[in-house]
């Protein structure tokens, strides 16, 4: 049982850098961009649905600068 618990608990941690980094680093790029400095995107290579939000996030970025 411990063995269990000790590696679901190694397994969420895992999990949630792999969530938590990328959308702490949005939140960064919006404080800049709402302080006006439109022009940086923020690089995430995933694979995944986060991969995608940062794309589109990159674009509305874009787009809202243009």
């Amino acid at each position: 049982m411990a063995r269990f618990v000790l590696l679901a608990l190694l397994f969420s941690q895992v999990l949630s850098a792999k969530v938590v980094r990328p959308v702490r680093m949005l939140i960064a790029r919006c404080r800049v961009i709402a302080k006006g400095d439109p022009d940086e995107g923020v690089q995430i290579r995933s694979g995944d649905e986060i991969e995608e939000l940062v794309e589109a996030f990159n674009t509305m970025s874009r787009q809202l600068t243009a």
